[in-house]
């Protein structure tokens, strides 16, 4: 794009930032301000090669960019509270002696003495590697996993290039928790630099790039010892720092073909990426024998074994509820299998003869299978050889992202290594937008695609793309950095983790599509909502000192129903277009509904570790977000949480459930009660069955009668007793009901299959796990009652050993449900009762004054305090996690199922979306690209490209959009971007005239939602001549008994109707009926 020289003015961009429709609170940096608007792509300073009608197009634009917790807006909060070792800090000037002649040159590597001086600025001790920081990292480890993320942390790592790409790189490494990153380069900031490297200003030209890029990157991770240099690379130098991984980034192909050589031969990995304009390129030697330990990067499958044949083959028989999605040739491992005991804890390599069995091999000589067991797959190392950079240049295995492109990767291998011989030859680059330079840009290649080879590279050598390339290859785009960068960095944290499968070995990615569709042809506000310092208010200060020329506006209120007052018709009329990053479908299908009303583009993105996908959404041309929705997610069924757990997942579930049930409902019901006792009556009599009645009062009365706390000894004795009654009593019951031999009608096993028997527990204050639980539950019932909490154990214990718990007894007639058919019947009788009880006003209110009977009187509980608990998963300090890990393990030994450490737990139970920010900028990256091509009003489904990456595996996939469903009335096809449009208030008998004479339909019936307007039928025939007479947002006031806001302009309106002839038209286009 046109930059604008320094002094002058131009039309200012606006960006504005808002909320997500959940709101949380984070703590940021600098640093964190900075890497939020990373990824956000709004520098408006383009290489000439850009110089197209995009940059104008950004100058009258306006975007929403919705921000949220979802996965693509990885924090990088830096915890420094946990250091331990104080930090130095060393500052200096940095030389860079054995230049080129060309100052702005960013490698110098050759075999000579170092050249210049390695100055530090380190952020953290390098003295010894640090303990992973879950805190900080605890999203990272659910990706990464414990040992990859250790091995990570013991990982020095070399990027030379401070450009766009380069920092981008730099960044995510940093961010991924490297011991050490080196970043090198010994050229000076230029203008053009500004493009798309986000820590330069225009104050920094004439300044080395890698000290300027030091003192931002130095401040993204105090557990990365953050260094620069713009010295000569030689062997003293490698080995001085102990690179283990170097990264290469936008190197002339001499220097390329140098580093790949050294580094093969003294096997040190090797990461070469490069960026022209729309293109990229991404090459990776990890040298032989390279060892991958997780392959796909997916947690190993369990599934519960339901039988284990004697016999020959071994058959291993699972649930037929769904497919075990075990692979023939894997390996298994077996855990608690009873009887048959000979296969636990032993891999077995499988063969799979259907979806629900595989067999494991001769089992004759084994016992008899019992019951009982789980299955897990067992992951295994795969061994991986690397070609080097100039064996693989010249024989290329390519990876190909874009199935609609086949050819684009071997047409790209060419064209990047004709940009060397182009300014071989020429001593230049491409001209931009030159036709002459591009025809002999297409000579060379031509040349290349049959040099030195038997067989041409590709037999589909593209003109036009080649002739793209060299008109746009001076070009740089942040977008592009970011997709490239994130992919690049996650391949040097598999290059020193061997933790997922590398790209073999080069990989190409074009955005042709973001040029404008006539690409011959030679500020206004975006608006971000995000919330927490608010994310939406750290955004904005970022980007302002980012591109000071920004007009960015910040908002901190959530995008949703409530807050239509502020995002109004004229607030989505006045944008562009939309970008998401929200992390639930809810808000999204939200968003998604309000774009498709107002027809405008939205550009959805989502990550999942690895995973992410893109989606575009252009009015007329595509189908919506919620046009398609994934399947559910399988529920357990209630009874399986309740009384029959047979995996670890059911029993955090049940204790997440547990925690709400004892320490937040409750709590909140009292403290309902304590704020108006009739109106909590009420609304209790009005809206619960009677068995929630029974359970809300019973609640209120244990909360606030004499029975509550007033001391911790009261809390510890209370926790005591509530072990008991959930790992002993509890499930001493159930075995009495349902002993271990019990046999069903049927004759069969009750507990076999998915049913696993459990047994009770004994309580042991010297069993860390058990004392566990009575420290967090007593500090958990403290804090309700503003008791002083305390941690001290021995305290505790020592108050548990004296506390008598009497011998359980199990009753006869307790109903246990043993699936969950019993449970509804059961509820249903419930919900009749009730019904029946419900005989007019009066027994309404008898059954109210009879709730009051049953709760305490209002001036005995005037001094009580009630604070519930809100669960909040990354506090360590609040017992809530400490709770939930104590009970989930101990059910888990009621039924014999592995338990889980603290982490996988939490994961769980906080639903925690595991995220890195590799795929985070990757993602990112994707996404502005879009929105080049939605600003710039491209009109072509083929422009567009939703994607879904898999960094893992590694897998690339682009593809067109889905154009939307067409439906038909009368001969007009119509899809859900369609709409009648109605402007200016008028009568009813006025809108129907109108759409008989206009659209040739007849109203049977208008609706607001669920409120109908008009139908004939059930219109009062004494005031129907009235009404026809009446305004429609007149009548919509009188049906909805409310008055219409302000802000609003429109009404959305649904119709029912016939044609002239009175034929029945089945499906019409909702009506935007502008009345204001």
């Amino acid at each position: 794009m046109s930059t604008t020289p320094q002094g002058s003015t131009s039309n200012q961009d606006e960006i504005t930032l808002g909320t997500t429709t959940t709101t949380t609170t984070t703590t940021s940096t600098v640093s964190q301000q900075e890497h939020t608007a990373i990824n956000d792509g709004s520098d408006s300073r383009r290489h000439e090669a850009f110089d197209l009608p995009i940059s104008k197009k950004f100058k009258s634009s306006t975007t929403l960019i919705k921000n949220g917790s979802d996965p693509t807006s990885m924090s990088s909060n830096c915890n420094t509270a946990n250091l331990v070792e104080a930090m130095e800090h060393t500052n200096g000037e940095t030389n860079c002696n054995g230049k080129s002649e060309n100052n702005n040159s960013q490698h110098t590597t050759t075999s000579q003495q170092m050249a210049g001086v390695f100055q530090h600025q380190t952020s953290t001790s390098s003295m010894k590697t640090p303990e992973i920081d879950e805190g900080l990292y605890s999203r990272q480890l659910y990706v990464m996993g414990r040992e990859a993320m250790h091995q990570l942390a013991s990982a020095h790592v070399l990027i030379s290039g401070m450009r766009g790409l380069g920092v981008e790189i730099a960044k995510n490494i940093i961010l991924g928790g490297a011991k050490s990153v080196i970043v090198h380069d010994c050229g000076n900031v230029e203008y053009a630099d500004l493009s798309s490297q986000y820590y330069f200003t225009e104050n920094n030209i004439g300044q080395n790039r890698a000290e300027v890029s030091n003192k931002h990157l130095s401040d993204l991770n105090n557990y990365v010892n953050v260094t620069f240099s713009s010295a000569t690379v030689d062997d003293a130098f490698l080995l001085k720092h102990k690179v283990n991984v170097y990264v290469l980034t936008d190197a002339d192909l001499e220097e390329q073909l140098k580093v790949g050589k050294h580094c093969h031969e003294h096997k040190i990995k090797f990461v070469n990426a490069n960026t022209k304009g729309l293109f990229g390129q991404i090459f990776c030697d990890f040298g032989l024998d390279f060892e991958v330990i997780d392959t796909n990067g997916e947690n190993p499958l369990t599934q519960i074994v339901t039988e284990i044949s004697q016999d020959e083959a071994g058959v291993v028989f699972m649930s037929t509820d769904t497919r075990h999605g075990f692979e023939d040739g894997s390996y298994v491992t077996f855990h608690g299998v009873k009887g048959m005991t000979e296969v636990n804890e032993r891999e077995f390599k499988i063969s799979v003869p259907s979806p629900y069995t595989f067999t494991i091999g001769d089992t004759r000589n084994y016992g008899v299978y019992e019951g009982g067991g789980t299955v897990t797959e067992v992951k295994k190392p795969e061994r991986v050889n690397f070609k080097p950079f100039s064996e693989s240049l010249k024989d290329p295995e390519l990876l190909v992202c874009d199935f609609a492109k086949m050819s684009m990767p071997a047409n790209l291998h060419l064209a990047f290594q004709a940009f060397a011989r182009f300014k071989q030859q020429y001593n230049s680059s491409p001209k931009p937008w030159d036709d002459s330079d591009a025809d002999k840009f297409v000579e060379i290649v031509e040349k290349l695609n049959t040099e030195n080879r038997e067989q041409p590279l590709t037999d589909e050598l593209n003109k036009h793309w080649i002739k793209l390339f060299a008109k746009t290859c001076t070009g740089d785009l942040c977008p592009m950095q970011a997709v490239i960068g994130g992919i690049a960095a996650q391949e040097a944290m598999k290059a020193v983790t061997g933790k997922f499968m590398p790209i073999r070995q080069f990989f190409y990615f074009d955005a042709i599509e973001c040029l404008p569709e006539n690409v011959f042809l030679p500020s206004n506000e975006v608006t971000t909502e995000s919330p927490t310092k608010m994310k939406s208010t750290v955004a904005a200060e970022a980007v302002k000192a980012m591109n000071s020329r920004m007009n960015i506006r910040a908002y901190v209120d959530g995008v949703l129903p409530e807050t239509e007052h502020i995002f109004n018709d004229q607030y989505f009329e006045d944008l562009d277009g939309l970008v998401n990053a929200l992390d639930n479908v809810k808000a999204r299908q939200y968003i998604d509904r309000r774009c498709v009303y107002y027809q405008k583009p939205l550009v959805d993105s989502g990550t999942l570790g690895t995973k992410a996908s893109v989606q575009v959404v252009v009015p007329f041309l595509t189908e919506s977000y919620s046009s398609t929705n994934d399947p559910p997610d399988p529920s357990v069924p209630m009874c399986t949480l309740r009384n029959f757990p047979n995996l670890i997942e059911h029993t955090i579930e049940w204790a997440r459930d547990n925690f709400a049930g004892l320490f937040t409902i409750p709590a909140q019901q009292a403290e309902e009660f304590m704020r108006g006792a009739k109106e909590f009556a009420e609304r209790t009599s009005k809206n619960h069955s009677e068995y929630d009645k029974t359970e809300i009062v019973e609640n209120v009365k244990r909360m606030l009668g004499s029975g509550r706390p007033n001391s911790l000894s009261d809390c510890i004795c209370w926790a005591r007793h509530l072990f008991e009654q959930q790992f002993h009593n509890t499930i001493a019951q159930l075995l009495f009901n349902f002993p271990r031999d019990h046999v069903t009608s049927k004759g069969e096993r009750f507990w076999s299959g998915n049913k696993r028997c459990p047994h009770v527990l004994n309580f042991d204050v010297n069993n860390p796990l058990h004392l566990d639980f009575v420290v967090a539950a007593s500090n958990l019932l403290a804090h309700i009652y503003q008791i002083p909490q305390t941690r001290d154990r021995k305290l505790i214990a020592e108050q548990v050993a004296t506390i008598h718990i009497p011998e359980f007894k199990p009753k006869a007639g307790i109903t246990i449900h043993e699936n969950d058919e019993q449970m509804r019947a059961d509820n249903d009788r419930q919900k009749n009762i009730t019904a029946m009880r419900k005989n007019g006003q009066s027994a309404n209110d008898i059954e109210i004054e009879q709730l009051l009977d049953r709760l305490p009187s209002p001036e005995k509980i005037v001094n009580i305090k009630i604070q519930p608990h809100e669960f909040e998963k990354d506090d360590d300090t609040n017992f809530h996690m400490d709770y939930i890990t104590a009970t989930a393990n101990l059910r888990a030994e009621n039924y014999e199922i592995q338990t889980a450490d603290r982490s996988k737990i939490k994961r769980i139970a906080g639903n925690i979306i595991p995220a890195i920010a590799t795929t985070t900028a990757m993602v990112t990256g994707l996404v502005c690209l879009e929105v080049y091509k939605f600003i710039q009003g491209h009109k072509k489904i083929e422009s567009y490209r939703n994607g879904f990456v898999n960094l893992a595996l590694p897998f690339f996939g682009f593809s067109e959009p889905v154009p939307p469903k067409r439906q038909k009335y009368l001969d007009k096809e119509f899809s859900l971007w369609d709409r009648f449009e109605v402007k200016g208030d008028m009568s009813l008998e006025a809108f129907i005239e109108y759409f008989k004479h206009t659209h040739k339909l007849v109203p049977n019936m208008v609706s607001a939602g669920m409120s109908v307007i008009y139908s004939p039928h059930f219109m009062r025939q004494a005031s129907k001549a009235q009404d026809m007479k009446r305004k429609i947002s007149e009548l919509f006031e009188t049906v909805t008994k409310s008055k219409i806001p302000p802000h609003v302009r429109s009404l959305t309106l649904d119709m029912l109707c016939d044609d002239l002839e009175g034929n029945d038209v089945e499906d019409v286009p909702y009506i935007k009926y502008t009345f204001r």
